[in-house]
């Protein structure tokens, strides 16, 4: 590279561009030992489904227009340098069932032991473990500008005994999340500034190890234990932050070093944040699109009682919601209503007849390649998921 580059992370720079509208192309544009500047054009699903594709150093992967996506799988960058995301979805790799990822490493963005990691307008969502996870000494790692919503696991950072990491996260929301907002343990000098979290139900910022960060000019409404330092090395400053209805922990420790020290930097006022994430962050122009009626799966246990049935179908034909239902849903109502005796069978099967007639647009087929990929404790309720 030339002597000429700008000191951080330029990813591709000076590299061939390269258009890719496939997994497999995808794969191999990424890989590429030389620079590599990867365009994703459209929706590309990755393939075999949870699948982190290997990224290489002096790479950059950006979307193209409002539409560019990843889905069902993610990234692992390992040992590798100087990286850039840029204007990407990542989205459902999540296994239903597995709401903690035990079962599953579908991460959206894994980096691990690598340096100058530039993650920027990006949007991550319903993914199978954490959205992004910085580990094993990665350093130089900024986060800027994305979204994390509607998950459990968001940004967990560590998975090391050392205290070398280096982290800046800034202009991000956290929103409808659960945990890791982010998790960061063990983290020589963490930033945080300007970001949004609404709705985290476990917590949000969180300090642990040995990490020492600077967290200020962020907005933490309506959720548990804002800001939190866990363990008795873990440091955190919160300054000019805001908190609206918050339950729980607002730690401050005091300070930890200043950021102006190592790069410059300048905070949007803080009341201003929560506007200016939620009209600049994630992917340019991006919106997902969801459905004004809500899909319900009715399976045979709220079918079989005759009240629920028809309380539920009443709503249904008001149009509060669409049910979704399969064959196999409607017989193994009418097989239960045999066991109240002589006749039961047969009056259930008027009765499956008539929600047929009602629903007809709410009969799914036999999804056998989803079921495979599904968790449940009982695998007979698979179907229903499917």
């Amino acid at each position: 590279l030339s002597e000429a580059l700008p000191h951080g992370a330029v990813g591709g720079l000076g590299g061939d561009h390269v258009v890719v509208t496939t997994s497999d192309a995808l794969a191999e544009a990424i890989s590429r030992p030389e620079p590599t500047v990867v365009l994703v054009d459209g929706s590309i699903t990755v393939e075999p489904f949870g699948t982190t594709l290997p990224v290489s150093s002096h790479t950059t992967i950006a979307g193209v227009g409002r539409d560019a996506e990843i889905v069902g799988g993610g990234f692992q960058l390992e040992h590798v340098s100087d990286v850039v995301f840029r204007n990407l979805t990542l989205r459902d790799s999540y296994v239903p069932g597995d709401w903690d990822g035990k079962d599953n490493d579908h991460d959206g963005i894994r980096v691990d032991t690598s340096d100058h990691v530039w993650i920027d307008h990006c949007e991550f969502v319903r993914l199978g473990d954490g959205q992004v996870d910085i580990r094993k000494d990665s350093t130089a790692v900024t986060v800027s500008w994305s979204v994390f919503r509607d998950h459990n696991k968001t940004l967990g950072v560590g998975w090391t005994d050392n205290v070398v990491t280096t982290l800046t996260v800034h202009h991000c929301g956290f929103w409808n999340t659960y945990q890791r907002n982010g998790s960061i343990d063990n983290v020589a000098a963490g930033h945080l500034y300007n970001n949004h979290l609404h709705g985290q139900a476990q917590y949000g910022t969180m300090s642990r190890g040995a990490s020492q960060l600077l967290v200020e000019s962020s907005v933490y409404e309506e959720g548990e234990d804002a800001v939190v330092a866990k363990d008795p090395d873990s440091r955190v400053h919160s300054r000019d932050n805001r908190f609206h209805d918050i339950r729980g922990r607002k730690d401050d420790t005091g300070p930890t070093f200043e950021a102006s020290d190592h790069y410059s930097y300048a905070l949007d006022p803080v009341d201003e944040v929560p506007q200016a994430v939620a009209a600049h962050a994630g992917p340019h122009a991006r919106h997902e699109k969801v459905g004004r009626r809500v899909r319900v799966a009715l399976d045979a246990c709220v079918l079989f009682p005759t009240v629920l049935r028809e309380i539920l179908q009443g709503a249904g034909e008001a149009g509060l919601y669409e049910p979704v239902w399969s064959e196999r849903i409607l017989g193994e109502w009418t097989h239960s209503a045999a066991k109240l005796g002589a006749g039961a069978e047969v009056v259930a099967a008027g009765e499956a007849a008539l929600f047929r007639a009602a629903f007809p647009r709410g009969k799914v087929q036999p999804q056998p390649g989803i079921e495979a990929r599904l968790v449940l404790p009982d695998t007979g309720d698979l179907h229903v998921l499917a």
